[in-house]
């Protein structure tokens, strides 16, 4: 997320005289390190003028109920004579209708031997408003768009947010909530028959009392000229292989064993395969890859028919067996 402002510093210098180190009283000068926040663009923001440090306020409390209220718009400002001791001091930069843009607190000890202290304005404080307008291409949506906006805190936690409003005839919405002080990431998203066809995020300042307006066009049909597709052969070769026979000089009333190899598994598993036997011509119940039987004497032909689930797999080996007759 983008940083959206700075945050000041406020230096509180707290000088004695060198020669009075007895007094009960001194003054304290207030230095600010910086005069307003800055923008960044492409951003939802409030206006510069509301973003601007008008002046800075310093006010608190310190020994025997002493207080001190003290408003400046230059960089350094005097508080004179405070009472020496524990002191509760609060600054505030404030724009120019009052707004408190940020805010930083310090509980010191004043006396001749306190230097210098340091209060940061890290602290937000107030609620402020958003209002977003959106619009969109009626030609390239259907009658079932929606919008789905969502938004975050700095810290990446979800925060309640109202319902857009819509108006699907002029392509159009509009949100309209309010928001504690603070930075926030808003992301739109724009769905057309459940599908995303646009979106955006933003980046979103809040201040107190202030609303901070946008106007975001939902767009559209970014166009391509190339089209990449991928083209996977589904097919094999025929399925090929060998057969063997064992033993390879058969014997008379003795079995024999006809096993199938294949060759060109061309990536699928052997396992994934399908066999079938016959015995000339025809069908004989087989092992897998292996088929054992008893010929008859003289010369028989096997066949295997092997194939996969992929198409053009089939293929077929054979073997001649030769039994003796005696």
């Amino acid at each position: 997320m983008k940083r959206l402002f700075l945050i000041p510093l406020v230096a509180l210098l707290l000088l004695t005289s060198c020669d009075d180190s007895k007094a009960t009283h001194t003054d304290l000068v207030v230095r600010f390190a910086c005069e307003k926040f800055t923008t960044q663009e492409r951003s939802l923001l409030p206006t510069p003028e509301s973003m601007t440090i008008a002046e800075y306020r310093i006010f608190g409390n310190g020994p025997n109920n002493e207080t001190v209220d003290v408003t400046g718009s230059s960089t350094t400002v005097t508080l004179g004579q405070l009472l020496m001791g524990k002191w509760a001091i609060t600054a505030q930069a404030r724009n120019s209708t009052g707004a408190i843009l940020a805010q930083g607190s310090l509980a010191t000890m004043l006396s001749s031997a306190t230097s210098s202290a340091t209060i940061n304005l890290t602290e937000l404080v107030g609620d402020g408003s958003l209002s977003v307008a959106y619009s969109w291409s009626l030609e390239q949506v259907a009658s079932d768009v929606r919008l789905e906006l969502s938004i975050t805190n700095q810290q990446g936690e979800s925060v309640s947010l109202s319902d857009p409003t819509l108006d699907k005839t002029t392509g159009t919405a509009s949100l309209a909530t309010n928001l504690p002080s603070g930075s926030y990431m808003l992301s739109s998203k724009l769905y057309s028959q459940n599908v995303l066809v646009s979106g955006c995020t933003e980046a979103v300042r809040i201040i107190p009392g202030t609303t901070t307006t946008g106007a975001l066009e939902m767009k559209m049909g970014d166009r391509s000229t190339i089209f990449t597709m991928t083209v996977t052969n589904d097919t094999m070769m025929p399925i090929g292989g060998t057969v063997t026979c064992t033993p390879t000089s058969p014997t008379v009333g003795a079995n024999v064993t006809l096993t199938f190899t294949p060759s060109n598994l061309q990536g699928v598993e052997a396992g994934q395969l399908i066999a079938s036997w016959f015995c000339e011509g025809e069908p004989v119940v087989g092992d897998g890859f292996s088929y054992t039987s008893v010929p008859k004497a003289g010369s028989h032909r096997y066949d295997i028919i092997v194939s996969h689930a992929k198409l053009g797999s089939l293929g077929s080996t054979t073997i001649l067996v030769n039994m003796p007759i005696m």
